[in-house]
């Protein structure tokens, strides 16, 4: 009866030693999912911070682009009256007609100039609407592995915490003995 409690007791040792390596290799799996985790949440905040100052950026560039746009209508509304101007003027001499084509012409010239600027920054915006688009694609998708690494952790703390209640059981059988 001795050597088949000796048996036994080889055969638990053995399985106790099966279990706690198995439970270490869990531990050690779990230390892993957390570290990853971690910097997971360092991405993320790195990206909401990039997300937030990018949305800052489109603010200013619409708020200037709007200011843009008032001074373009101002300065149309000007060469409005200024061609008025000039209707009424070219009836004085040839002299005042040539003033003012040159005047109207440099007018033109500044608007032109004004709306390539516009567009330009229309431009800027919309590339700059992409790469807030993008970041928050990354934000989205960096979110949905965190999430799945926490249930993933959430799984394994489980898993270990079974194990660990399973040893212990275990360790109070063999002490039964």
């Amino acid at each position: 009866q001795a050597r088949t409690y000796e048996g036994r007791l080889s055969e638990l040792n053995a399985q106790l030693a099966l279990s706690q390596r198995w439970g270490q290799e869990q531990l050690a799996a779990l230390e892993s999912r957390e570290e990853e985790t971690v910097v997971l949440k360092v991405e993320l905040a790195s990206l909401r911070e990039k997300y937030h100052a990018k949305a800052n950026q489109v603010d200013a560039l619409l708020s200037e682009l709007d200011l843009m746009e008032q001074k373009c209508k101002a300065t149309a509304n000007e060469v409005e009256v200024l061609r008025q101007s000039l209707a009424n003027a070219r009836s004085d001499s040839s002299r005042l007609h040539r003033e003012s084509e040159l005047v109207v012409s440099n007018i033109n010239h500044w608007v032109k100039e004004q709306k390539e600027a516009n567009e330009k920054l229309g431009n800027k915006i919309k590339e700059q609407s992409k790469q807030i688009v993008h970041l928050m694609a990354e934000k989205d998708h960096l979110q949905e592995t965190m999430e799945a690494l926490q249930r993933e952790n959430r799984k394994l703390k489980a898993e270990v915490d079974e194990r660990r209640i399973e040893l212990e059981r275990f360790r109070v059988s063999l002490l039964a003995f």
